[in-house]
């Protein structure tokens, strides 16, 4: 008997006939998921400041967030995830539990290879994303921050581990930090401030996956600013 596949039997597989056309046309549009993934999604703002730029004028328009964005990262739709073709290296969506998209609103003009998703396996105890562990338990995640590991990124003075908040579906946190960067002993390069913004949703979760092609992925993301928990872990800076 002819064994009954997600591609060679249309008719014994329902589910795949709305990706069908396009799973034929390029196989890398389509992802079947076993099990729902859960998204979570980072907006992410980064600047270094020299000393004479650190002041309350420069940091106020830093923290302030636009109302929406353009981005090609992908996005939830109706329980698909959409991603832009970049994400299928090393993607297999049979064995994701979290997949974490990540828009740079502001980064530093020298980094590149920013980085724009993250993924783990349903089996991950604490998935690492940015400076901290998301951790779930039950049908909410945790979010620490992790400022031991971290502590290059986030420079002077040195931080601790611990928890900041619960997210249940549709819930944000924004969380600031800053820190000092202080090489004038060694003669490498002047003090610098580094300020981190970040704004986070659990955003729902997906049940099936499409990759779209860079020039078709474009989705305009509204932030949502209000209402959201607040957490300010910024230190003063001299």
């Amino acid at each position: 008997m002819r064994k009954k596949s997600y591609f060679n039997d249309r008719e014994a597989a329902p589910k795949a006939k709305r990706y069908w056309d396009c799973a034929v046309a390029n196989p890398l549009s389509l992802r079947p998921i076993k099990k729902e993934v859960d998204i979570i999604q980072f907006y992410k703002k980064d600047k270094f400041f020299t000393k004479s730029e650190y002041d309350s004028s420069g940091r106020n328009e830093f923290f302030s967030w636009p109302e929406s964005i353009a981005s090609k990262t992908g996005f939830l739709e109706e329980n698909t995830l959409f991603l832009n073709s970049n994400a299928h290296s090393n993607l297999n969506s049979k064995t994701i539990g979290l997949f974490v998209l990540q828009d740079h609103i502001e980064a530093p003009p020298r980094k590149r290879d920013l980085k724009e998703f993250y993924f783990f396996s349903p089996q991950t105890l604490r998935s690492n994303v940015e400076l901290f562990e998301l951790i779930k338990t039950g049908e909410r995640y945790e979010v620490w921050f992790d400022g031991i590991t971290n502590s290059f990124q986030i420079g002077i003075p040195k931080r601790d581990r611990f928890k900041l908040c619960n997210l249940e579906i549709g819930q944000s946190v924004e969380i600031k930090i800053n820190g000092k960067h202080d090489f004038t002993m060694t003669g490498r390069s002047e003090r610098t401030f580094r300020e981190k913004q970040y704004l986070i949703k659990y955003v729902g979760k997906a049940d099936s996956i499409e990759i779209l092609a860079q020039n078709k992925i474009e989705k305009m993301k509204t932030l949502n600013v209000e209402n959201l928990q607040k957490v300010d872990l910024r230190k003063i800076l001299n």
